[in-house]
């Protein structure tokens, strides 16, 4: 038998198995990137511990679009340097309308 935790899931009390992570929370709103465990952002994989207040975070909210484009800027600075190696890379926040990455190559690239 499983040991069960008691945590608040957005709001609702309830009780999980201590095995379970936010990903099996949330896993029927395709919408859930993140979540807030205690009021601090975390990723769907993160362990839980009984008392804890889990609060999903959509897409389309501001954290959840924030997450999306830091997860994308890593993305596009990743494939950058599988086919660029010699590319210096810069700094590649998400901003307020998308983000963008600074690269230093060694030959312009476009």
């Amino acid at each position: 038998m499983s040991t069960q935790i008691k945590v608040k899931i957005n709001g609702v009390a309830q009780e999980v198995d201590a095995e379970k992570k936010p990903t099996h929370l949330f896993a029927e709103d395709s919408n859930v990137v993140v979540c807030k465990i205690n009021g601090e952002l975390r990723d769907l994989w993160t362990d839980l511990s009984n008392g804890d207040e889990i609060e999903s975070v959509s897409i389309d909210s501001a954290d959840g679009l924030n997450v999306l484009r830091h997860s994308t800027a890593h993305v596009l600075a990743q494939a950058v340097q599988e086919v660029f190696p010699e590319t210096k890379l810069g700094i590649g926040p998400p901003i307020r309308d998308g983000f963008y990455y600074d690269f230093d190559p060694k030959e312009a690239f476009t």
